[in-house]
């Protein structure tokens, strides 16, 4: 079992994951747990909140993961996606069935949302509601997020270590300015 935060978590940090249904997803249960270990061992100032997309409106039953989650005193989110019905099907297949990476990959458009709805909860637990970290599961914290009083405009991602392009796997949120650019960000990538 994970030792307790020895410090207050102060910024919400969110990954998103979908039901496993091949072994590529599965592996990415491994990540979060590594992610969510590293994180209590290097960056206790974070408070992990693991979104798990579902496709049925109600939560899944519980399994072997979400009973590690909840016993390393993670957050999680069940979730379905507020504008899947608007990703073109091919997008979202591959091999001819539902990518779930793909799903959990567009999943963190929906954070502001899922933000608003948890702020009088964040609030109580004295974390600000105005920026939050997203990742995706295959990070692993070598410090603390010492960004938390760091101004973004609408979010700012981090370059691979191999490469100078974007990779948009590490987002520094400004809530409300991303939030306020997701109905037209939706808009574009439909018209496209």
């Amino acid at each position: 079992s994970l030792p307790p935060p020895p410090s207050k978590p102060r910024t919400a940090w969110f990954m998103c994951l979908t039901q496993p249904r091949d072994a590529i997803a599965r592996e990415h249960l491994a990540f979060a747990r590594a992610a969510i270990v590293s994180a209590r061992l290097r960056a206790p100032s974070l408070a992990p909140h693991v979104i798990y997309i579902t496709e049925r409106p109600h939560p899944p039953r519980p399994d072997a993961f979400t009973g590690w989650l909840a016993a390393a005193g993670v957050r999680t989110l069940f979730h379905n996606l507020s504008f899947i019905r608007r990703i073109p099907s091919r997008r979202l297949r591959r091999g001819g069935a539902v990518s779930h990476l793909n799903v959990g990959t567009y999943c963190r458009i929906d954070v502001p949302a899922i933000v608003g709805r948890l702020a009088p909860e964040l609030r109580a637990q004295g974390i600000d509601t105005s920026a939050v970290l997203y990742t995706d599961t295959d990070v692993m914290f070598a410090g603390d997020w010492d960004y938390a009083r760091t101004p973004v405009r609408n979010f700012a991602a981090g370059t691979e270590t191999f490469s100078p392009a974007l990779n948009c796997g590490v987002l520094w949120l400004n809530v409300s300015a991303f939030g306020a650019e997701v109905p037209r960000l939706l808009d574009y990538a439909e018209a496209k």
